[in-house]
Parts: C-alpha cells; structure tokens; sequence
C-alpha cells in the first residue's frame, strides 16, 4: 500500500484525500496551523495527522492549495527534503501558470526530488459522485496507475513538465472566464435597466447558457476571492498575447471586486441573484 499525504484541507484537498482514504490509501496530513474547519474535515474524511518527518516518509506528497500559496508550499516541503535521505514525489496540483510550474519544479530538481506537474478539471464530488479529473505531466508511467488504483481519475497530459498546467489555465479561462463575463453582464443590465429583458431574451434564444449562470453564479461569489489570482496566472501564461493577458488581468480585478463585496456588503451578488427572479 502507498503511503500518500495531502497538503491543504480546502473543499477539494479534503474531498481528493477523502476518495484516496475510501480506495484504501494510507493518507496523512500537516494540520500545524490549519483553521477548525481544515480540522474538521480531517476527521470526517478519516484522514490522519502527521508530523513534517512523517509526511517526507510518504511514496507522494499532493499539494493541494489556494493557488497563490502554491510556491510558499513548494519552498517550505523542499527546505524540508533537502537535508532528508527520504525523497517522496512531489505532485503540484494547484492553479498556476506554466511558468511558474516550471519554476517550482526547478527547486525540486535541484534537491533530487521528482516532481510531476498535475491540474484538476472538475469539482470535489461527494461520496457517491465522481470526483473531479486530475491530468499528469511530467510522470513516469506507474505514477497514474499507483494512484488511480486508489479511485482518483487520473489521465495524463501526455506532455512534459507545464502540460498539465497549461490545460488546467486553458479549461479555467474558458469556464471561469464565461462565469465571470455572465456576472458582469448581468450587473451592467441590472444596473441600467434592462434586466428583465435580458433574462427574457436568454430564456428565448440560449436556454442552456441560461440553466448554466443559475447554476455557477451563485457557486463562484465565495470563491471570488481564490479565482483573482488564477485569473492572473492566466495572465501571465497568456503574455505572448497582450490583448489575452490584459483580458485576464482585467478579470483578475473584477473577481478581487466581486470577493470583497462577499465578505462585506453583498451587494453585487445581491444584484445577481435578484436577476434570476426577475
């Protein structure tokens, strides 16, 4: 049996742990400093605590993260391995761009760590619904197969080292992309007084595209905040391109507007939510 450990109890570091743990995995995880709620879900998903040197006993280490934590995570668990004769993986599943990928895969090379580049398409998923699917890059081909044996969707990229991140930064501004220009349409209609038309018109000529902002709008005003700074990992994947990368920037402040109207007055939102009942 593998051991693995899962760094970042968030709704989806929790949720892949938790399937890990089901499929049979030993999973271990850093609770020093995590809130109540990082706690609590360790325990519903029978997730065990464990010390710094027990985690670098682990076959993998799965980080799991905010995003913007990616590299701090990646610098604290390399300075940890360093000194260490133990040299578990490092699985980098977070929301950065190519770029920056390759630059916390550097660290882990220089230290004799191998690292593998990995970008998680989907949500959570409960105890009964499939969870969300997780491409590798960079692997070597029994990484997928020590996994997926333990009921995570595992694929690869078939790329190396920036292929899986370079999906994850695509998919995401494609979905979180028209998330974010459906939030900022429907405020600009709320706001000028053509909301009803809107709504009537979508209901008429894009049913679909309709069902999909009643459904995803509501989820994202808690994840505003998280989603700012992939948008400007997006960004700075996309800087080839300048008119991309300042779309992406530009999205990055208007979801950095939308997480601070969550955590204080609601009052976008409330625009949001009152156009669907109209």
């Amino acid at each position: 049996m593998n051991t693995l450990s899962v760094i970042g109890l968030g709704s989806m570091g929790s949720a892949v742990a938790g399937r890990l743990v089901r499929g049979g995995a030993q999973v271990l995880t850093s609770l020093v400093g995590r809130s109540p709620e990082s706690c609590a879900r360790a325990k519903a998903e029978n997730i065990t605590e464990a010390s710094d040197e027990d985690i670098l006993g682990s076959d993998y280490i799965l980080s799991i993260v905010p995003p913007a934590e990616a590299y701090a995570v990646a610098q604290y668990w390399a300075n940890k391995i360093a000194p260490s004769h133990l040299k578990p993986v490092y699985i980098d599943c977070n929301a950065i761009s190519s770029k920056l990928t390759l630059k916390i895969a550097e660290i882990f090379k220089s230290i004799g760590v191998r690292y593998i580049d990995a970008g998680i398409i989907g949500g959570p998923g409960t105890h009964h619904t499939a969870g969300p699917n997780v491409y590798f890059s960079g692997e070597e081909p029994s990484d997928i197969e020590k996994i997926k044996q333990y009921g995570l969707q595992v694929l690869t990229a078939n790329g190396p080292i920036g292929a899986a991140s370079a999906l994850k930064m695509t998919y995401a501004g494609l979905n979180k992309g028209i998330v974010g220009l459906a939030a900022a349409m429907i405020l600009q209609a709320s706001q000028h007084g053509s909301a009803k038309a809107l709504l009537s018109e979508l209901e008429h000529s894009q049913p679909q595209l309709l069902a999909l902002f009643k459904k995803s709008l509501p989820q994202m005003y808690s994840k505003a905040w998280r989603w700012e700074f992939e948008m400007q990992q997006i960004a700075e994947f996309s800087k080839d391109n300048a008119h991309i990368a300042s779309l992406y920037e530009s999205m990055g402040g208007f979801y950095a507007e939308l997480g601070i109207d969550w955590t204080k007055s609601k009052a976008l939102s409330s625009l949001i939510d009152d156009f669907f009942k109209a």
